[in-house]
């Protein structure tokens, strides 16, 4: 990951919405995402957790201690699971900086 991404602040793009739907959570388009995205994403308990996180704009170091904390899981592990979302992410233009 740059060093750009390493120091921005990331938050969640309005025109997607996180919803629970059979006991799953997802990523929803809403809005203008309609036209960018059709469908949706299932998200895993980490990135569920990551994007309620980036709803309040978190930068990649505070999204890390934040997993570390809650997870209880190593700092290797912790950056993997969030440069792995973050990319995604950013690539379907779900978050912005």
């Amino acid at each position: 990951m740059d060093n750009n991404k390493r120091s921005s602040v990331f938050r969640t793009s309005p025109n997607y919405i996180l919803r629970t739907i059979a006991g799953q959570d997802v990523l929803v388009s809403i809005g203008e995402g309609l036209a960018d995205f059709r469908g949706y994403i299932e998200m895993n308990d980490t990135a569920s957790f990551l994007w309620r996180q980036l709803q309040e704009g978190r930068t990649r170091e505070e999204l890390l201690e934040a997993i570390v904390e809650t997870y209880e899981v190593d700092e290797a592990t912790a950056r993997r699971d969030v440069d792995s979302c973050l990319d995604l992410l950013i690539s379907k233009g779900m978050i912005r900086q």
